[in-house]
């Protein structure tokens, strides 16, 4: 039995992250086949980016600022990324 917090990555018609992920994965590691873990850390990849983003270039405390920031972010996994209420 597993849990799984991602989708699967197959999804690439419908959840663009997914298609992204796999099309750079090919790219940059082809010979690797696209698995749920990958996935993840590539979605958590974006978010920090998105974070660091926001946060310009003082990035002290303004990181975690910038990633409770976070609200309705979409990155391309069928659901809206929201930081802390």
């Amino acid at each position: 039995m597993i849990t799984q917090v991602v989708p699967p990555p197959t999804e690439r018609i419908l959840l663009p992250a997914c298609e992204q992920y796999s099309r750079l994965l090919a790219h940059y590691y082809p010979q690797d086949e696209p698995n749920a873990v990958s996935l993840e850390g590539f979605i958590n990849a974006r978010i920090l980016m998105e974070a660091l983003r926001r946060a310009g270039r003082d990035i002290t405390g303004e990181v975690i600022r910038a990633l409770e920031s976070i609200k309705e972010h979409y990155v391309g996994i069928g659901v809206v990324i929201n930081g802390p209420p």
